[in-house]
């Protein structure tokens, strides 16, 4: 591995671990796979703004929708307590695609929750909902943000062209920290 790129993978292991401690100081267990992930992706989405027309209510809270049923939506209720831009994040378990646009403002699809990740990010592909997927990743439709682990460590990637689909805009500091997908020059 080229010098440039090893340090430029320490010094985004070093950045995402610094945002994540203050998630874990105070935890006395140890922390699952599947609670460093929910804290991952809640500190990714405050990171992440949606477009203007969305969130039109100050007092709304952001819905998180896991497809999970397991011990990922019980991480991320776990994460309810916190608040993201101002808002109260609210989790909600979800069992199939119907008005998944008008429920979710995040659409977390754990590797467990669903052998057919793409049915339901094709569902709100073209709409302002932030979507996460685990493990093997469709090409047909992929999430914004695709997580894994490597190292024992928490990896992410960032599709730029699905972002920009969605309408979200990304903090600069966010993309530095991912590989980018669709961003890459020939």
């Amino acid at each position: 591995m080229e010098f440039r790129q090893s340090l430029r993978l320490l010094a985004r292991g070093l950045i995402a671990t610094s945002l994540l401690l203050p998630a874990f100081a105070h935890a006395s267990d140890p922390v699952t796979e599947h609670a460093l992930k929910a804290a991952v992706a809640t500190r990714i989405t405050k990171f992440v703004t949606w477009p203007d027309s969305i969130m039109t209510d100050r007092n709304s809270p952001i819905r998180f929708c896991v497809v999970d049923d397991g011990p990922v939506h019980e991480a991320f209720v776990e994460m309810q307590d916190s608040s993201i831009h101002g808002r109260e994040v609210h989790v909600i378990l979800v069992s199939d695609t119907a008005y998944l646009a008008e429920r979710c403002h995040v659409l977390y699809i754990s590797e467990s929750g669903t052998a057919d990740q793409a049915s339901w990010i094709a569902e709100v592909a073209d709409n302002p909902v932030l979507t996460f997927g685990e493990g093997d990743i469709s090409d047909e439709a992929t999430p914004i943000v695709s997580m894994g682990t490597r190292r024992n460590r928490v990896v992410f990637e960032i599709n730029v062209e699905a972002r920009e689909r969605s309408g979200h805009s990304i903090s600069a500091q966010l993309l530095q920290l991912s590989d980018q997908l669709n961003s890459r020059g020939p």
